[in-house]
Formats: C-alpha cells, sequence, structure tokens
C-alpha cells in the first residue's frame, strides 16, 4: 500500500494528521513596517549580514566559530540593529495601545 504524502503543514502525532497551528494575522510578526524609515533598509542589510554569517560560522572549525560569529554580530549592530529594534518595539507599543486601549509597558 503505498503512503499518501503530507505537506509540511500537517504533523504526525499518535498515528493521525494534525494540522500546524499558524500564527493568528494579528500577532506581532506581522505588522506592517513605515515606507518612510529607514527600517526596512536596515532589516535587508541585517538579513543578508546574517545569511552570509551562519553559514560561515557552521561552516567554520569550531576554533574559527566564535570569532566569526561575534564578528557577524558586530556587523549586525553597525548596520543598525539596535535602532530598527526600538523602531519596531514603538510599532509593537503602538498597536498594543491600539488593541487594548491601554499604554504598552
Amino acid at each position: 500500500m503505498q503512503r499518501k504524502k503530507h505537506s509540511k503543514l500537517t504533523v504526525r502525532r499518535r498515528g493521525k494528521i494534525c494540522s500546524r497551528v499558524k500564527m493568528s494575522s494579528h500577532s506581532a510578526c506581522n505588522l506592517p513596517t513605515p515606507g518612510d524609515s529607514n527600517y526596512n533598509v536596515i532589516f535587508k542589510k541585517i538579513q543578508d549580514i546574517i545569511r552570509k554569517g551562519i553559514p560561515e560560522a557552521i561552516l567554520s572549525t569550531p576554533e574559527q566559530f566564535d570569532a566569526i560569529y561575534d564578528g557577524m554580530i558586530a556587523e549586525v549592530n553597525q548596520a543598525g540593529a539596535e535602532d530598527m529594534e526600538k523602531q519596531y518595539t514603538g510599532l509593537v507599543q503602538n498597536r498594543v495601545q491600539l488593541w487594548s486601549g491601554e499604554e504598552a509597558k
């Protein structure tokens, strides 16, 4: 008997096929970012640095790993990660205030 292939959106548990829980469309990770800020530019730079640095760190020798990882983190910080984080925190706080009517802490 041929087994049926399942999509990546399913999980087999105790012989049953269950749908994976998707994140809500209202979750903080789905917040739109403003187009008039430098957030998207910084995000793209950081994403490029990480996509280049992680494989390099993984494929390095154990002796080289810390230096490569520390260099990648320094590059991320230099690219403006802290500014981007502050902007995103503000977006999340504004959304919390909008949903709850209360000031986010």
